[in-house]
């Protein structure tokens, strides 16, 4: 059936995006997302110091409530020996992988934040959890389930937290669009749409890790996909229950050679709901949109570092929703820093990147064979 929605045109939806002052200034009044009391701040290493590390995190520390960076583990530690000062903390702080067990020492660290290609988490994740400390893990979680178990299952014989770094959980946007989809009056959920991609086509797999199978543990998936599949499940709040998967490859490009250039994937959720999620490495988009049977939502840009979008739509109104920005980064390490102060169970623990992976698995999995695979 054609959506309702269907006669606006990209011009009519960037037009109708006006947000009022007052509407902005009611917005920030309202505490979006809780941090830990006082003035404690837990001292975090950064394990990893590549483009996220310095184009992100270091500058993410300054932003935050209740951390800060005490030490880093780096496989170059003389070109980022000028961090120590820079942050403040001792040059003997600067730990080599080889010497990465020797943060057990350091009465400085609570939290270990693993910033590596995806191949190496379960690797650090499972030695940082014999080291006293808490762990903080990008994402995706691993390469497999399996790995993603074992995972878990370290950090629970630790006694210590575990958390997985979906930011976008902890954007402001994101959360000022689920109050949009849970208000009773936008209707059942019916239909989502996300789609995240990233233009590789240019990329050399003998220098970037996220087109190198072995390292990445697949392609767009892999990367940019699994924030439109994030998207589907939190918009949704449901999981889905089968999958159904098609990929593509152009031929004769370099960058794809062991990896998918394209994939889609179809999910039908257990609400009923059924949802499309469509990553590339051919072209750069990102943007989402959901369909309640008495209105839908926009969300473009979906995932930017700051200036993402959302947008209701009620009969003939298109209206942008408020929200206040927050560093995404800053926000989803002051809640860690919360719930290791304050001993609760983090948004998004290890449980959460398992869920991901496997139907990450299940759709790799139709799309080599073709069929419909169903979720437990």
């Amino acid at each position: 059936m054609k959506s309702k929605h269907a006669s606006f045109s990209r011009r009519d939806f960037l037009a109708g995006t006006a947000v009022t002052a007052a509407a902005l200034a009611a917005a920030s009044s309202r505490p979006l997302f809780a941090q830990a009391g006082g003035d404690k701040k837990l001292g975090w290493v950064l394990v990893g110091i590549g483009s996220l590390s310095k184009g992100q995190l270091l500058p993410a520390f300054a932003k935050t409530k209740n951390c800060k960076l005490v030490g880093i583990v780096t496989g170059h530690p003389q070109e980022n020996a000028g961090l120590a000062a820079q942050h403040g903390f001792p040059a003997s702080s600067i730990y080599t992988y080889e010497t990465y067990e020797k943060l057990k020492d350091n009465p400085d660290v609570d939290v270990i934040y693993i910033v590596l290609p995806n191949d190496m988490h379960k690797e650090y994740v499972v030695r940082g959890s014999k080291l006293g400390k808490h762990v903080f893990c990008e994402k995706p979680m691993a390469n497999s389930p399996a790995d993603c178990q074992i995972m878990i299952d370290a950090m629970k014989a630790s006694g210590k937290k575990f958390m997985i770094g979906y930011r976008m959980q902890y954007d402001t946007a994101t959360k000022a669009a689920i109050e949009v989809v849970r208000d009773p009056a936008f209707g059942p959920i019916k239909q989502i749409f996300a789609e995240c991609n990233a233009n590789r086509v240019n990329d050399d797999p003998a220098k970037v890790w996220r087109i190198n199978k072995p390292q990445s543990g697949g392609g767009a998936l892999m990367d940019m996909g699994i924030y439109a599949l994030q998207a589907t499940r939190y918009l949704s709040g449901d999981e889905p229950a089968q999958v159904q998967a098609f990929t593509y490859t152009t031929p004769g490009i370099k960058a794809f050679t062991n990896i998918e250039e394209t994939i889609s994937i179809n999910l039908k959720f257990k609400k009923g709901a059924i949802a499309q999620v469509v990553s590339s490495y051919g072209f750069a988009s990102h943007r989402a949109r959901v369909e309640g049977n008495r209105g839908g939502l926009f969300l473009e840009p979906l995932m930017n570092y700051s200036g993402n979008k959302v947008f209701r739509v009620r009969g003939n109104q298109l209206t942008e929703v408020p929200y206040v920005p927050q560093d995404h980064f800053a926000t989803e390490m002051d809640h860690f820093a919360d719930c290791v102060i304050n001993n609760k169970e983090p948004k998004t623990t290890g449980e959460e990147g398992l869920r991901d992976m496997k139907i990450i698995a299940a759709a790799y999995e139709s799309a080599a064979t073709g069929k419909v695979i169903e979720l437990g």
